[in-house]
């Protein structure tokens, strides 16, 4: 099946209510009907991936932070890390909340702590050794759409754009919207909506439900001191990468 782009959820929403489908996404913009559409339908993503207190899974995301020698701050993701770790090590990165009077020093980086919300910090500063080594940093998204290269965007925007939210469960924002759109009606058709929303919600929580291999809730500060001294402990029973620590 099909991914479901910003312009099928679109017409979707648009058909359900009986409005006329458009046969270009630069349509949308000459109706009054498909510019509250396209508005709508980024406020039900939003709405849905932030309404859980824990995170869906569906969130999580990764990218390789490569280390450059000299260089502290690193450009940090929209979203909350979850951890922080080598990838040609077992070691896990350790945040540090007391930062401000740790004196200059440059080697491996152990630890790292996020400055305004907008950059990493690495702590030891990366010194020439460690050029090029890849940390694979762990985190959940705020951003909720993907243009058609996969890249993450805050909203949809663009006709091929998508809702992160998994392809079998997006009906649930054409459910929200058009449940919002014949709310103030009160009549069997907001009941049908509203029905139709509430069980494609179940049906994302039970199939994003947390699992013993996904452990329930989620940690911004990373995984302290417990996993730096089992990562240092791994590393030392490894000797292909115990001389890479010291």
């Amino acid at each position: 099946m099909a991914n479901k782009t910003y312009f099928d959820l679109c017409n979707e929403v648009l058909t359900e209510l009986f409005y006329e489908r458009v046969s270009t996404f630069e349509e949308l913009d000459g109706i009054a009907e498909g510019i509250k559409v396209k508005q709508d339908l980024n406020s039900a993503l939003n709405m849905v991936c932030n309404s859980e207190n824990a995170p869906f899974r569906f969130r999580k995301c990764e990218f390789d932070l490569a280390l450059v020698e000299g260089i502290k701050n690193y450009e940090m993701p929209n979203g909350y890390i979850d951890y922080m770790r080598y990838r040609d090590t077992p070691i896990v990165l350790v945040y540090e909340e007391d930062h401000e009077y740790l004196p200059v020093t440059y080697g491996m980086p152990l630890q790292y702590w996020i400055d305004n919300g907008k950059e990493i910090s690495l702590y030891p500063i990366p010194d020439s050794t460690q050029t090029g080594r890849l940390i694979k940093v762990e985190f959940y998204t705020n951003d909720f759409a993907r243009n058609k290269c996969g890249v993450l965007k805050p909203e949809m925007k663009l006709a091929d754009d998508e809702p992160i939210i998994p392809n079998h469960h997006r009906d649930i924002l054409k459910w929200k919207v058009c449940a919002d759109w014949r709310a103030s009606l009160n009549d069997a058709k907001a009941l049908f909506y509203e029905r139709r929303y509430k069980k494609a919600y179940t049906n994302l929580i039970a199939d994003q439900k947390l699992t013993r291999d996904y452990p329930a809730g989620f940690n911004i500060m990373g995984n302290n001191l417990k996993n730096y001294q089992n990562s240092i402990i791994r590393a030392f029973y490894l000797p292909s990468t115990a001389k890479r620590i010291y």
